[in-house]
């Protein structure tokens, strides 16, 4: 404040250039829900979660990375055992698919709801699961053509071969469904305004 002062008291042609001071504009920060945020153009971002994309881009990546591969999965799980689903079938096989495919995108946007700068990082979520996915699938059907076939449908009686339908390909569904819904969601927002929306 003393340097402002001082400033203010000379002629701006007399004071030097570096000793001048810079002003540079924040963005407003709201409180919504309780929570303190900030609006950065495209909607509203948690600063916490800014000074992560700043700070820490793979910690951000690594994080979502987990909820998007084993949450979905540990849910379905959750919810199979309360409802004691019979035998595999393709109906039931189906049924999961879709169940995680859907929980996998409420998740990306509800993170993205609350963090928005989380989008950068989410959109690539998918990546170490698809190579991984496709790795284990030119093995297995470098070994054996049928075994191929136990990475997308495993029948009744046949658990065992199922590990890498549980462990491997619902998983890659999962965050690919993460990242579809991540990237959709950041061109909706680039569509918006740039002003933010009235705060009630």
């Amino acid at each position: 404040m003393e340097n402002c002062i001082v400033c203010a008291a000379v002629p701006v042609n007399m004071v030097p250039y570096n000793a001048r001071p810079v002003l540079r504009p924040q963005p407003p920060c709201f409180v919504r829900d309780g929570h303190k945020v900030r609006w950065n153009g495209r909607g509203f971002a948690a600063p916490m979660f800014e000074q992560l994309e700043e700070k820490g881009s793979f910690g951000s990546w690594a994080i979502q990375s987990l909820l998007a591969y084993f949450g979905p999965l540990v849910l379905l799980i959750i919810t199979w055992s309360y409802l004691s689903a019979g035998e595999d079938s393709p109906i039931l096989t189906l049924c999961e698919y879709v169940f995680i495919g859907v929980v996998s995108s409420v998740l990306a946007a509800g993170i993205s709801s609350v963090a928005f700068e989380a989008t950068v990082r989410g959109r690539w979520v998918w990546i170490i699961p698809v190579a991984l996915f496709l790795a284990a699938l030119a093995s297995e059907g470098y070994r054996n053509v049928r075994e191929v076939t136990y990475m997308f449908y495993v029948g009744p009686g046949e658990g065992e071969a199922g590990l890498g339908l549980v462990l491997l390909t619902m998983p890659t569904w999962s965050c690919c469904c993460y990242s579809i819904t991540m990237i959709l969601w950041r061109r909706h927002h680039d569509g918006n305004q740039s002003s933010p929306p009235a705060m009630r």
